[in-house]
C-alpha cells in the first residue's frame, strides 16, 4: 500500500537525519504528487514553526495584540481559537509565498544566469528538505536553556541546507563542482531583491491609496 503523503514529511526528515539521499531521487516526481507534497510539507513545517513559538513565548498572541495598541482580554478558549485562526492563514500566506519564490527564483537563475533548468524539479527540492525546520524549531526552543547547543545545532543545520543547496543546483541546472553553490547564492541575492523591490511597490502603492482614499473622505466629510 502506497505511503500517504503527509507522511512524507516525517520519512524524508528522517532520511536527512540520517544522511540519505532522499533530494535527488525525488525532483522527479510527477506536478500532481509534487503539489501535493508541497502542500503538506508546508502544513508540517507551519505546524511546527507555529509550536516552536507558542513553548516557547505562551502569551505570544496577546503581546502581540498589546503591542499593536489593541487591548483586550481574551479567556483562554478564545485565546486558543485565534491562534488556530492565525496558524491557518500563516500556512496558507506561507504556501503561496514558497510557490512564488519558487517561480521568481527559477525565472531570475535561468534568465540572468543563463542556465537552462526545470521549475518542476525546484519544487520538489524544496518540498524534499522543509523538514529540516524541525531542529532548527528545536533549536529556537532550547535556546534559553542551552544557547551552545542551540548555536551549534542551528549552524550545522545550515550548513547542511547549503551542502544540499550546492550539491542539487549542479543536477537542476546543469552545473558542475562549485557552481551549484555559486548559482545558489547569487540567484538567492538576486531573488530577494526582486521580492523585497515588490513588496516595497505594492506597500507605496497601498499608501497613496489610502491617503486619497482619506482625502475623498475628508472632503465629503466637510460638506
Amino acid at each position: 500500500m502506497a505511503e500517504h503523503p503527509a507522511f512524507n514529511y516525517w520519512r524524508a526528515l528522517a532520511q536527512l537525519i540520517l544522511f540519505r539521499d532522499v533530494v535527488i531521487p525525488n525532483l522527479d516526481i510527477k506536478l500532481e504528487l509534487a503539489i501535493v507534497r508541497c502542500k503538506w510539507a508546508t502544513a508540517w513545517t507551519g505546524l511546527v514553526a507555529a509550536l516552536a513559538i507558542v513553548l516557547r513565548h505562551p502569551n505570544v498572541v496577546t503581546s502581540s495584540l498589546a503591542a499593536s495598541g489593541v487591548h483586550v482580554r481574551l479567556h483562554r478558549f478564545e485565546t486558543s481559537v485565534l491562534t488556530v485562526a492565525l496558524t491557518v492563514l500563516g500556512l496558507c500566506v506561507t504556501y503561496g509565498f514558497l510557490r512564488l519564490y519558487t517561480l521568481v527564483h527559477h525565472v531570475m537563475v535561468t534568465n540572468i544566469f543563463k542556465c537552462r533548468g526545470q521549475r518542476l524539479r525546484l519544487l520538489n527540492f524544496y518540498g524534499s528538505i522543509l523538514p529540516l525546520s524541525v531542529p532548527l524549531a528545536i533549536a529556537y526552543d532550547i535556546w534559553p536553556y542551552l544557547h551552545w547547543l542551540s548555536a551549534a545545532l542551528t549552524a550545522m543545520v545550515i550548513l547542511y541546507i547549503v551542502w544540499l543547496h550546492s550539491r542539487t543546483y549542479n543536477v537542476i541546472f546543469h552545473k558542475r563542482g562549485a557552481g551549484g553553490l555559486w548559482l545558489f547564492m547569487g540567484g538567492t541575492l538576486v531573488t530577494w531583491f526582486v521580492l523585497c523591490i515588490g513588496a516595497l511597490g505594492i506597500a507605496v502603492t497601498f499608501a497613496v491609496l489610502s491617503f486619497f482614499m482619506l482625502v475623498l473622505l475628508r472632503l465629503f466629510t466637510h460638506h
